[in-house]
């Protein structure tokens, strides 16, 4: 089986695909505050990361270290690779880069995709 840059061959010759992942857990009533690992982990793979809260939902979000949007919070994600399967195995696997966490494939829905187009020869994207 090809992978996902296989099939669109056509297409990486004219742009470039990102992944971008929000962490969203949904909390029952009856569970405890979910953690990152531990206190002590709050700078996972040398990045900083906060969790925003309504009620029983939680968004995980990564402070940007460098390249586009350097210094925002922001969810996970980054290029997709040759060798992907496609642009939700390259999610995973920059979510597991980027903040640690393994999720199993299974556990993630594509809600939608965004199309970024570039003019001019800088990559402002890093």
């Amino acid at each position: 089986m090809g992978t996902f840059r296989d099939s669109c061959a056509s297409v990486w010759s004219y742009r470039k695909v990102y992944t971008l992942m929000l962490v969203l857990y949904n909390q029952s009533e009856d569970e405890p505050v979910p953690r990152l690992k531990h206190e002590a982990d709050a700078h996972l793979n040398g990045g900083e990361y906060c969790a925003l809260t309504t009620s029983h939902s939680w968004l995980l979000l990564g402070l940007k270290q460098r390249g586009f949007g350097r210094g925002r919070w922001n969810g996970f994600g980054g290029k997709v690779q040759s060798d992907d399967k496609s642009p939700k195995h390259a999610a995973l696997r920059e979510l597991q880069e980027e903040s640690g966490l393994d999720v199993l494939i299974d556990d993630v829905d594509e809600v939608g995709r965004l199309w970024f187009t570039f003019t001019g020869k800088e990559e402002i994207i890093g």
